[in-house]
């Protein structure tokens, strides 16, 4: 499988009555670099969204500059579509697993139990290391999680709440771009994620601006690539309430 460079920029231009004003030794801030730091976390801001939020298939003429969403990639309907360039409805192993819940209270741990299974069930002893969920989803985990704990030996009131949620040893981790129903099920061992010689948040300062109020102009630029060498070992569980 194979997916396009992903190139994303941004740009900003200094008035020349701006290198006025803080020109010198002893000027007080350097515009331009803060500018540019602005720009590279506004880019990295923009590669967030676009892989948790975004809905971005494979890319084609045209949409190279959005990035491939985790959505697209693991989804509600992993037996269509296109991932990757390589067709999940013609190959069968090119398919990630997916199954819902109608109540986490009802039947949330018995889902988790089995979608988990079937994922890992693919790959051996491998699948999943990595829960990524909602904070709404996380809560009910731990209220369940909690109703079954069990306290061995002397331990303090306050040690009894939950700081950090694992299930069967995996990292339970919410987060706030995550799709309100989505609990994804990850194997970080099979993802990648590759930025480009020339777009690794590269800074450029194009001479001779065009307009003569323009002393200074900077370009950054990221390009990245990002996706999976084994599809089928991640899942996604859709939970209702």
């Amino acid at each position: 499988s194979w997916m396009d460079w992903a190139p994303k920029t941004d740009y900003c231009a200094l008035p020349w009555t701006e290198t006025i004003r803080n020109a010198g030794a002893a000027r007080l801030l350097d515009r331009q670099a803060i500018q540019v730091k602005r720009m590279m976390n506004s880019l990295g801001e923009q590669i967030e969204q676009d892989i948790v939020v975004g809905t971005q298939g494979d890319t084609v003429p045209g949409t190279q500059n959005k990035v491939q969403s985790l959505s697209a990639l693991i989804s509600a309907t992993p037996t269509s579509g296109t991932r990757q360039n390589v067709s999940s409805s013609a190959y069968t192993w090119w398919q990630s697993v997916y199954d819902t819940c109608a109540s986490f209270a009802t039947t949330g741990l018995d889902k988790l139990d089995s979608t988990l299974h079937s994922a890992s069930s693919r790959t051996g002893l491998r699948g999943p290391n990595l829960h990524l969920t909602t904070y709404a989803n996380w809560r009910l985990y731990c209220k369940q999680a909690e109703g079954i704990h069990r306290v061995t030996g002397d331990i303090n009131a306050v040690d009894l709440g939950i700081g950090m949620a694992y299930y069967k040893n995996r990292p339970v981790i919410h987060y706030s771009l995550v799709p309100s129903t989505y609990w994804w099920m990850l194997d970080m061992s099979a993802m990648r994620f590759y930025t480009h010689m020339d777009g690794n948040f590269t800074t450029r300062h194009p001479e001779a601006p065009n307009n003569a109020e323009i002393a200074l102009q900077s370009r950054v630029r990221a390009a990245i690539g990002w996706g999976t060498v084994e599809l089928r070992h991640h899942a996604l569980l859709a939970i209702a309430g």
